[in-house]
């Protein structure tokens, strides 16, 4: 089932004549988990902007979290006060009940003992996995994930993107990650979308499972960026 449609989207800065994305169509089957590569200033990140709507309206119509490089927690909160930040602000529910749904998440996710923690006192892997429950914490029927592992350690980065697998298997969510790590992308997706050139007009698709070659479906998406790059 298509979780959602978008046809003949554009996108170009005012003070620019060149589009970055042009009449490009671009759909969503619910559950799935895909990633979008392509060299670096192709206008990945740009589209996942305006998905998300901090680039003018996002054309989904649904609710939508988003997830973006750094961290971003607020250094004065504890974990527990940075995961129900999004749902004080709402203002939609009583301090009680977004304190005690942040809490539920915390046991959920195994990082209860880390409610009290300021951000200083966390280390590189659980602040990420901090504000990767903040972002859980709204309940969006789309996650948008803007290279959220890029500042992390080698062994940090496997195994938090095994933990979000986890969990976002588990939930049945929805998930667009943006990335330039191609073993990353094939590890946590369902497809791949490779940019090939600017402006976005259309994908390179990948289709991934538990039988694809990985290592010549790296090698194929490696050499389409590379080429892009020429």
């Amino acid at each position: 089932m298509k979780l959602f449609n978008i046809e003949n989207l554009s996108f170009k800065y005012e003070d620019s004549k060149d589009y970055i994305i042009k009449n490009l169509d671009f759909s969503m089957e619910k559950g799935k988990f895909i990633s979008i590569l392509g060299s670096s200033g192709c206008g990945k990140t740009t589209l996942l902007k305006i998905l998300a709507g901090l680039q003018g309206d996002s054309p989904i119509k649904l609710p939508i979290s988003y997830m973006p490089q750094r961290d971003s927690l607020l250094p004065w909160r504890t974990a527990l006060e940075n995961i129900y930040l999004p749902l004080e602000v709402e203002k939609k529910l009583p301090k009680k009940v977004y304190k005690e749904k942040a809490l539920e998440l915390l046991k959920k996710l195994n990082l209860e003992n880390y409610k009290s923690y300021l951000p200083k006192n966390l280390s590189g892997g659980m602040k990420q996995r901090i504000a990767f429950a903040r972002t859980l914490i709204k309940d969006s029927d789309i996650f948008l994930l803007d290279e959220p592992f890029s500042a992390l350690d080698a062994i940090s980065k496997i195994e938090i993107r095994e933990w979000v697998k986890n969990i976002l298997d588990s939930l049945n969510k929805t998930s667009i990650l943006i990335t330039h790590d191609v073993e990353e992308a094939i590890f946590l997706s369902d497809e791949i979308l490779v940019v090939k050139n600017t402006p976005i007009e259309d994908f390179i698709h990948f289709k991934v499972s538990e039988y694809s070659n990985r290592e010549l479906l790296k090698n194929s998406i490696l050499e389409i960026i590379r080429s892009s790059q020429k």
